[in-house]
């Protein structure tokens, strides 16, 4: 019996060629807050992470099990918080926190009965037309915007951690909720950088309105209109 070549990729140092190709192609992560300097550059695409300033959230605990059960009442959820508002909503599973599950293994204990059911679920609720004034007044048009992602899913990367937002205020994780600090105020000796982040896998459906394009009409045409 003979056996064809394997196209499969066996090599280890061509692994990491095709992973740092495939990173090379994505776009910059971009912290968008309220103290952020507009965009110079017309022709970029960045991936934006959107922070609490912009966004409210809430954490539940439901016996809910799919996403799509749980955005139907986003709305009732996030209700106290709208203020009359008109908003799109997010929805995804708490994580775990890593510590929690190491104590957890080390301890032997494991859900039963009805807590198999209860999923813990957070919910952010945003006004999409206000982020997107927000967005053309920082110079960033739609053609610039690639994946759309919120500051909470990246929470189990910013645990001890510090990310620097402007002069004065930075993020952290409190009760699992990652909240905007004064900088002066914490220890900004664990400080992780913007491009250090890994992405999420979950990407926000965000899609902004098409910028209105300037077509210029030739005068030779225009004796035509």
């Amino acid at each position: 019996m003979t056996f064809k070549p394997s196209n499969k990729i066996t090599n280890l140092s061509d692994k990491f060629q095709i992973f740092n190709l495939f990173k090379a192609q994505e776009n910059p992560l971009l912290l968008i807050h309220r103290d952020m300097k507009p965009i110079t550059d017309k022709s970029a695409k960045y991936d934006l992470i959107i922070t609490p300033q912009f966004y409210m959230m809430k954490k539940d605990t439901l016996p809910i099990k799919y996403s799509f059960q749980a955005k139907k009442i986003a709305p009732s959820i996030l209700d106290e918080f709208a203020r009359d508002e008109e908003l799109e909503y997010l929805v995804f599973k708490e994580e775990p926190k890593p510590s929690d599950l190491d104590e957890d293994s080390e301890n032997g204990e494991e859900s039963e009965g009805e807590e198999d059911n209860l999923v813990e679920w957070i919910f952010i609720g945003y006004n999409k037309e206000s982020l997107e004034n927000i967005l053309l007044s920082k110079g960033l048009n739609p053609e610039n915007i690639g994946k759309v992602y919120f500051i909470q899913q990246f929470k189990d990367q910013l645990y001890d951690k510090l990310l620097l937002m402007s002069q004065k205020e930075a993020l952290t994780v409190i009760n699992d909720i990652v909240t905007i600090v004064p900088r002066d105020l914490i220890d900004n000796q664990n400080i992780i950088f913007l491009e250090n982040l890994s992405r999420p896998k979950k990407v926000s459906q965000v899609r902004f309105k098409q910028s209105a394009k300037v077509i210029s009409i030739p005068n030779w045409l225009l004796n035509f209109l």
